[in-house]
């Protein structure tokens, strides 16, 4: 059964604000304490309308996402977030871009099965 996962993305996002000095893995680490072993959906909510999706990413574990960015930072500093703003690109017929976009996209799935393990989601991974 899938649980909430505003209260990890929340906490994480609150911790960032309030202590900058902390890793991105460190804050995970905490907004993830408690969770492990849970099975959680990330699909995003608006924090202002309180509406899902969110009108600019409809998961919050996309790398376009506050908390996608603090994924990146913890499992993937090589990657250039504005590099992956490559992904929301929808004209992929340059065959190099779409090499690219392609790596990107196996790259974030590292990201997210990396996630998935340390924090036991999703029963340990993807």
């Amino acid at each position: 059964m899938a649980t909430r996962s505003h209260a990890i993305v929340e906490k994480a996002l609150e911790q960032l604000r309030k202590c900058p000095e902390l890793s991105a893995l460190q804050i995970l680490d905490n907004a993830c304490r408690g969770h492990e072993g849970e099975d959680p959906d990330f699909e995003s909510c608006d924090t202002v309308t309180g509406q899902r999706p969110h009108p600019a990413y409809a998961d919050d574990t996309e790398p376009n996402s506050p908390f996608g960015e603090l994924l990146r930072r913890a499992f993937a500093p090589h990657l250039d977030p504005r590099e992956l703003m490559l992904l929301n690109l929808e004209d992929r017929s340059d065959p190099a871009l779409a090499e690219r976009i392609n790596y990107l996209v196996e790259e974030w799935q590292n990201v997210i099965e990396r996630f998935a393990a340390r924090y036991r989601l999703w029963s340990g991974g993807l």
